[in-house]
């Protein structure tokens, strides 16, 4: 199964890869799924399978019994939007680009020692802490009012235990405002580490 609900959200690199389908041996089943949620609007709470007809049946089955149907409304706004989902694809695609190298140039100024590799797709950087973990850092951050997702949350491998999780998809004054706390909060790091739970983080 392959997920293409960030396929209109274009990095610096250009054009994201073809689908892993495009591989598949003759017969092979492939299963993809797309969302109007990351390519439109995220209110808009639509997305498609795409598979062989049986198993795309069983889905809609289990999808039935689980939640009786998808809103009318949002079905009769996905329809008309469907024919130009190409065009808002290249539309966002464009936007996140934008919000991308802002955010990039704040985090070099502010932040150099971090290091991460330019997305070729997706809505988030995925940075590497220098010497640091990133749980730990977390919590510090949120004692800045800025909440980032650590590696160990998708990976339990442990592998990925210094690296944050930073989405560029927010205006940019949010990502201005949102670098400046997270280099006040690793300042704070650097300097006494990791501080005790006191009371309810900042959310």
């Amino acid at each position: 199964m392959e997920d293409l609900a960030y396929s209109g959200r274009i990095g610096s690199r250009g054009k994201l890869p073809p689908p892993l389908g495009a591989f598949a041996p003759r017969g092979g089943e492939v299963l993809t799924i797309g969302s109007l949620s990351k390519s439109v609007w995220g209110g808009l709470r639509m997305g498609w399978l795409r598979a062989e007809e049986p198993v795309a049946a069983r889905f809609a089955r289990h999808k039935a019994l689980a939640d009786l149907g998808t809103p009318v409304l949002d079905q009769a706004v996905a329809v008309r939007l469907l024919p130009h989902l190409a065009e808002l694809e290249q539309t966002q695609a464009r936007s996140a680009a934008r919000r991308l190298r802002h955010l990039t140039g704040l985090l070099e100024q502010s932040l150099p020692d971090w290091r991460w590799e330019p997305p070729v797709g997706g809505s988030a950087l995925w940075i590497e802490l220098p010497d640091a973990d990133a749980g730990a850092f977390a919590q510090v951050a949120l004692r800045h009012e800025v909440e980032v997702v650590a590696g160990r949350t998708t990976d339990p491998s442990g592998r990925h235990d210094s690296f944050i999780r930073l989405p560029f998809t927010y205006p940019a004054d949010v990502l201005t405002e949102a670098v400046h706390r997270l280099t006040r909060a690793w300042g704070d790091f650097r300097r006494h580490g990791p501080v005790p739970e006191q009371g309810s983080p900042l959310v």
